[in-house]
């Protein structure tokens, strides 16, 4: 037997020491690595779907809107109007007239009083074309409901993006 092998240096053999702890530190780390993969595949798939459904969310709120809106108009207005009249005028007044006297021949003026009623009974058609402008504020109170999805918003491209990211990582495990 060899005596010499065993008498070796001690840098010799503390190169072995480090050697050996080197490997058992590597197959540690590939271990843990492993482990550590193999962990973080569900969070990261749960994370992309929690991306997802933030991308499918909407953000809903209710706008009031309550403002005096003018507005200034014309309104044309052709039309005839059929107006009723049934009503009794009163007549006083003294009519002079002139009569001629047949045997003489000469003119005279005779005062003849009148006193009297006259019924009316009457339709009168009046045509009406006219354009009317129409000017004001009118008061507007509303409640309008607003939804948005968050894709359609400017985050939307962003959420995209990271959804893609989280899933190139989750393959990658």
């Amino acid at each position: 037997m060899d005596n010499n092998r065993f008498r070796r240096s001690w840098d010799y053999w503390l190169l072995w020491a480090v050697l050996v702890f080197s490997l058992i530190l590597n197959v540690y780390v590939f271990i843990f690595v492993g482990g550590l993969r193999h962990a973080l595949k569900g969070p990261v798939s749960d994370l992309g779907q929690i991306v997802k459904d933030i991308q499918t969310q909407a953000i809903s709120t209710k706008v009031n809107i309550r403002e005096d809106v003018p507005f200034s108009t014309q309104v044309s207005v052709k039309d005839t109007f059929k107006i009723p009249i049934k009503t009794s005028v009163q007549v006083r007044t003294t009519v002079n007239v002139p009569v001629i006297i047949p045997i003489i021949e000469q003119e005279v003026t005779l005062r003849v009083p009148i006193n009297t009623t006259v019924p009316v009974d009457t339709v009168i058609t009046v045509p009406f074309n006219s354009v009317i402008p129409v000017k004001g504020t009118s008061p507007i109170s509303l409640e309008v409901p607003i939804s948005l999805e968050i894709k359609q918003t400017p985050f939307g491209p962003f959420f995209e993006k990271l959804y893609n990211w989280i899933l190139e990582v989750e393959q990658k495990l």
